[in-house]
């Protein structure tokens, strides 16, 4: 009889946990530190839809249709993974997204993939609608706790802006305990070389420099163009600072 129960019990619950509605469960939760928000939210946890807003930033982004499925192959590596999609009025402007947790740290220790064309981000800033290019980019141990633990790495490729084409730019993220990030790149072009960082604090206010020459006689122009001082022939520093 009593496993009976347990059996019944398990069953149970697995069929609570499995067809409860998402919007249900988001009510559940405490987030009004999060600075993102759902609304429209439509079927359950592990596949459904629901529209995106970002708060309590600076970021201006909002987007309808955001989609998750759940991964099922996640749970043969003790994690649990979704996958997310958006896509935007045009096919180039498809966003995919891949969140992963441990179910002993659910929701609280989030490793994060994004794959998309970089024109997806002109709702946040339409300065991007100025740059061309598609990037990768994995966010490892993110926490509404801290962002000590926070790191990360981000891919451009294929990237043009102000008439500098670049094959290929490699970043690494990373946080301090002041929610600071600091964003350090290098490119990966044989013609043009730029290497440079980026600090971005909680408000969306940044302070760049980079150094960059190129061999590309029209590159070089327009980062002497572009130039905060000339460091030697054909070789230039640039930095800039403002909010996102």
């Amino acid at each position: 009889m009593l496993k009976a129960t347990m059996f019944f019990l398990l069953v149970f619950c697995s069929t609570l946990i499995a067809t409860a509605p998402m919007q249900w469960l988001y009510s559940q939760l405490d987030t009004s530190d999060d600075p993102i928000t759902l609304s429209n939210i439509s079927g359950s946890i592990w596949a459904g839809s629901a529209s995106v807003q970002a708060i309590n930033s600076q970021l201006d982004y909002r987007a309808d249709d955001w989609q998750w499925d759940f991964q099922p192959l996640s749970l043969l590596g003790l994690k649990l993974s979704w996958q997310l999609t958006h896509s935007g009025q045009q096919q180039q402007q498809t966003i995919e997204a891949q969140i992963a947790t441990s179910p002993f740290a659910f929701g609280s220790d989030l490793n994060i993939q994004l794959h998309s064309d970089m024109r997806t981000l002109v709702p946040i800033n339409p300065l991007f609608d100025l740059v061309s290019g598609h990037f990768s980019a994995q966010l490892e141990n993110f926490s509404h706790s801290s962002c000590e633990t926070h790191k990360g790495q981000l891919q451009l490729q294929n990237l043009e802006f102000m008439q500098i084409k670049l094959a290929q730019l490699d970043a690494q993220i990373s946080c301090n305990p002041q929610g600071l990030y600091n964003i350090n790149y290098q490119s990966q072009d044989p013609a043009t070389s730029i290497k440079g960082s980026i600090s971005v604090d909680q408000r969306g206010t940044y302070q760049s420099s980079m150094t960059a020459s190129s061999s590309d006689p029209q590159v070089s122009q327009q980062l002497a163009t572009l130039a905060t001082k000339t460091l030697s022939k054909g070789k230039y520093l640039i930095e800039a600072q403002g909010g996102l």
